[in-house]
């Protein structure tokens, strides 16, 4: 019998021949199963046997476990991403919704404004500021409505804070420039300059469209500021640049308040040769041959422009205005009725200068309230209202209206205007007052003798009023 060797198994724990190996099926079998891993013996020896790198069990669940991991990260991911998207969503839905009733909001305040509905423009453009209060040009745009609302310290409140909420230098220049019209209107001329000059800070050798506006707007307050000679240089920069028929015509205007009626003549013959159309050339033209004698070519004048055809209720106006210089003073009120009738309210300003060349004071003054009711910053009309009521024996009512126009500060009638209402407190017997007034009104015009002599007899009538 043959001896056969026997080997230890470690798997089966017995002894096995050692010439009985496994099959190479047997062998992937054991790895199969996990039992071809090395093992450690008494020694904490390994075998030293090929063996796997994990069981089939194992592996699965690891694949299992990094496939929740990514799941999870998976879910967490669209979980942030689908908040972001809901907040975008909601954010532009905000945004788009106050863009669009400001938008609105925009349209209609224009549109109000344009129709002349300037409590609902500024109430627009008020809910226009609150949607979006960083906006320059909302606060702009209700300054500028606030000026026709004759708010004009409001309005200058508003141009400061539109100033202070933006850097673009065209908002800048459009706050200063309506915060100058305010002032303007208000009386103030020194401050409207200021406004005036600062915006002008931003222009180049070539004015922009609204640099020439303010130009314009400077010229004005120059005038009313008793600064002619000042407001015929800056028409001088307006004709060098655009060769403008109304700068012309204003630049014409100037030059007869300094009393250079040549230059006024070449000047306003140089508008109505670029216009033919425009009756306050033909006025103004008129004025100033009449002042050097010229009457036969300045009734020409006035014949030309009865030639006109009228269409817009300004044309009227003027249309009214050149009957009343002809004397033809029922057609003049007739030209003024139709421009009344086309809502050109200042109309009534020509309509009571008419009645009151007739000596109609009572149509005048009627006229004059109407006039008041819608314009309220003419301070030649106040002074002609005064001299109607003075001629009616309204002597307090007269005094009420020199000082209106007085408080306009309007430089071409303010001397008028003093004057006259010291000869109102003469009427009334307000001696003291007039006393008073009169001391101011030599203050300011010391070249007036005939002032001078009026003093020295109010003086001998103080405490008898």
């Amino acid at each position: 019998m043959n001896h056969t060797e026997q080997r230890f198994d470690p798997d089966k724990d017995t002894i096995v021949p050692k010439n009985s190996r496994p099959t190479s099926a047997q062998r992937k079998k054991r790895v199969a199963s996990g039992s071809g891993q090395r093992k450690k013996n008494s020694t904490g020896q390994t075998n030293r046997r090929t063996y796997t790198k994990a069981s089939a069990p194992a592996k699965r669940q690891a694949a299992y476990t990094r496939r929740r991991r990514r799941q999870k990260t998976s879910a967490a991911f669209k979980a942030m991403a689908l908040i972001f998207i809901v907040v975008i969503i909601v954010v532009c839905a905000l945004f788009i919704r106050n863009f669009g009733a400001v938008t609105r909001s925009d349209r209609q305040c224009i549109t109000s404004y344009k129709s002349g509905y300037y409590d609902q423009a500024a109430q627009l453009f008020s809910q226009g500021v609150s949607y979006d209060r960083a906006n320059a040009g909302y606060y702009i745009h209700l300054g500028m409505a606030q000026i026709q609302l004759t708010r004009f310290d409001d309005a200058i409140s508003t141009f400061n804070e539109a100033e202070s909420r933006t850097r673009q230098k065209d908002e800048i220049q459009a706050a200063r420039r309506g915060k100058g019209i305010a002032c303007l209107y208000k009386g103030d001329y020194a401050q409207a300059l200021d406004a005036f000059n600062s915006a002008l800070e931003f222009a180049g050798s070539k004015y922009t469209q609204q640099e020439l506006d303010i130009l314009y707007y400077l010229a004005e307050t120059q005038d009313k500021n008793g600064d002619a000679v000042g407001s015929v240089l800056t028409y001088t920069k307006i004709i060098d640049q655009t060769g403008d028929a109304d700068a012309y015509m204003l630049r014409g205007m100037a030059y007869q308040t300094v009393g250079d009626n040549t230059s006024a003549e070449k000047d306003l013959y140089q508008a109505l040769e670029m216009n033919r159309k425009n009756y306050k050339v033909y006025l103004s033209l008129y004025d100033v041959l009449s002042a050097q004698g010229k009457e036969d070519e300045a009734a020409a004048v006035l014949e030309e422009a009865i030639g006109l055809s009228a269409s817009s209720g300004e044309d009227y106006s003027n249309q009214g205005l050149i009957y009343m210089y002809m004397g033809n003073y029922e057609q003049a009120d007739a030209s003024f009725n139709t421009a009344l009738e086309k809502d050109y309210v200042q109309a009534n300003f020509g309509k009571a200068q008419n009645f009151m060349i007739q000596e109609l004071y009572d149509d005048a003054i009627s006229s004059f309230e109407a006039f008041f009711a819608q314009v309220s910053d003419n301070a030649l009309a106040y002074n002609q209202y005064g001299m109607c009521l003075l001629e009616t024996g309204a002597y307090e009512a007269a005094a009420e209206a020199f000082a209106q126009g007085i408080a306009l500060n309007d430089r071409t009638v303010d001397m008028q205007l003093r004057f006259n209402e010291v000869n109102a407190y003469e009427k009334l017997g307000q001696w003291d007052q007039a006393y008073e007034k009169l001391q101011a009104y030599i203050e300011k015009y010391p070249e007036d003798t005939a002032a001078q002599k009026e003093l020295a007899f109010l003086a001998t009538r103080q405490n008898q009023g």
